[in-house]
């Protein structure tokens, strides 16, 4: 096979006639060698070797990709202002009569995409070919957000229950009964392919500060692609040029936003590294979306059974670990220990004397070795509010000490702890605000403990009250106010040497660095 993907690398014209041969009088050998096959090294051998052939084509057929058509997307019952803004969709396959030949292959490969409900047991070459070539160019990605592809791939995910209306029942995937290994369900490639096409779109906060910044009469380009990269490009986004990220119909974002999916997707864990990339760049400087989404965590969280709590508890950290201006939002409702808040900590406050073991273990375990050690802004947050929590969580640590049960740990691989090790480690951190490899800051954490509001005061290093210490004192508060915290660019980064390194910028962005450890 490689000698064979080797030659039609070397050769446009014979990819152009194999798909040629596909589309027209060996049509039914693509579902065969894509689905029916049950010879999985004939399914994944003609995978790769389609794969090869769009991968040579599609940089020679860019040019012949499909117009994007600018219409208003009107739904009923949509707010009027919302529905008649102007989104981008493609017009049928059949108006279109698309020269490229890369084009004709996917889009029959999407009309497919019901039938493959049958074959889930052997459909993982054919959601790997599309989540290949979606990530080959930019123009490919385009083609399929136009074609309404991150609706049918969510459609497809949630079946029965899709908010679509279907004329007929469809056929289910998977076998949750089953405790065959090979039976179960692999949807990480679909994962992969929608996190592409949802990072490839722009975000209700991205899409207005792109169109602040174009408007902007009175700055230069450069400093217009700077503030670009700050405020419309959120470091997941899947490309960086200077073109806005792909906007997405309201039907899309009401599927992404759907209730029912996102508990499912954040629970099931197909793909945690995907849908991970979805979450940081939904919720990035966007604090509607990073409310919305951290109820619907801990929501899950409460509700989960112990297979499914290392995928929330992965999605979690993902959500705090979003370096942006809202960052210690995220962080203050992700693990309020406060009563009524229904922050991590006060969830487990309120449920530990009811729920398995297992579940305060596992959640501690987050905390201490995956949480503290990392994000510092979050650790200084825990060192700051640990009044509210250390009493009821010492004690509850203590009840279970006795018990001989162990818990798979929350880091695969990791040792096994015992709740000797975490209360030992919890009680470290309270007392000394340090432990294995990390010192805790907690002037990191600027905001009030109380009613969660930026704090004001700032200390200065000259006590002078002359009226010019007066004006930049308010311009600091002013400045506190705005972002709420200081030192926000701080980290702690272990390198393995015995050495924990931590750096902040200055208000002219100097950055300086200091070593603790070692």
């Amino acid at each position: 096979m490689d000698h064979l993907c080797k030659a039609y690398r070397q050769q446009p014209s014979a990819c152009q006639w194999l798909l040629r041969e596909l589309l027209t009088r060996r049509q039914a050998w693509v579902r065969f060698l894509l689905l029916d096959c049950y010879d999985d090294y004939i399914r994944l051998g003609f995978g790769l070797l389609v794969s090869q052939v769009l991968q040579t084509l599609t940089p020679l057929e860019r040019g012949m990709f499909p117009p994007r058509v600018h219409t208003p997307d009107r739904r009923v019952g949509l707010d009027p202002a919302r529905s008649a803004s102007p989104v981008v969709v493609s017009a049928p396959a059949d108006e279109l009569a698309c020269p490229a030949l890369s084009v004709q292959f996917i889009e029959h490969l999407l009309n497919m995409m019901e039938d493959t409900r049958s074959c889930w047991r052997r459909f993982h070459q054919y959601f790997s070919i599309l989540r290949e070539w979606g990530g080959s160019c930019i123009e490919a990605r385009q083609f399929l957000v136009d074609r309404g592809v991150i609706v049918m791939l969510i459609d497809y995910y949630m079946g029965d229950y899709t908010p679509l209306i279907r004329p007929k029942a469809r056929a289910k995937i998977g076998d949750p009964s089953s405790a065959n290994p090979n039976n179960a369900l692999d949807l990480r490639d679909m994962m992969g392919l929608l996190s592409v096409l949802l990072r490839t779109a722009g975000t209700n906060v991205t899409d207005t500060a792109h169109t602040a910044v174009i408007n902007d009469t009175t700055a230069t380009k450069e400093e217009k692609m700077k503030e670009l990269e700050r405020t419309a490009r959120p470091p997941t986004a899947y490309y960086s040029d200077p073109l806005p990220l792909l906007p997405l119909t309201i039907q899309a974002r009401e599927m992404l936003f759907n209730r029912d999916f996102f508990d499912n997707m954040l629970k099931s864990g197909y793909n945690r590294e995907a849908t991970g990339e979805i979450v940081r760049h939904w919720v990035w400087r966007d604090a509607s979306a990073s409310q919305w989404l951290c109820t619907v965590l801990l929501e899950c969280f409460m509700r989960c059974g112990v297979s499914e709590l290392p995928s929330i508890m992965q999605m979690l950290e993902d959500f705090i670990s979003v370096d942006d201006d809202i960052k210690p939002e995220r962080v203050r409702i992700a693990l309020n220990p406060q009563s009524g808040s229904h922050g991590l900590l006060d969830q487990l406050r309120l449920t530990h004397r009811s729920r398995s073991p297992w579940f305060i273990a596992t959640a501690v375990h987050f905390l201490a070795f995956a949480i503290i050690p990392h994000y510092p802004l979050a650790a200084a947050y825990l060192t700051v509010t640990r009044d509210s929590y250390r009493a009821w969580l010492d004690s509850a640590l203590m009840d279970r000490c006795s018990s001989s049960m162990y818990f798979r740990a929350y880091n695969q691989g990791a040792d096994e702890p015992n709740f000797s090790l975490l209360l030992e480690r919890m009680r470290v951190f309270w007392k000394e605000g340090a432990g294995d490899g990390y010192v805790v800051d907690p002037s990191l954490w600027m905001w009030g403990t109380e009613e969660d509001e930026p704090q004001t005061h700032v200390s200065h290093d000259d006590d002078d009250d002359d009226d010019d210490d007066d004006d930049d004192d308010d311009d600091e508060v002013v400045r506190h106010k705005q972002a709420g915290y200081t030192q926000a660019k701080g980290y702690l980064d272990i390198e393995g040497d015995g050495e924990v390194y931590y750096y902040d910028e200055d208000d002219v962005g100097n950055t300086r660095t200091v070593t603790y450890g070692g």
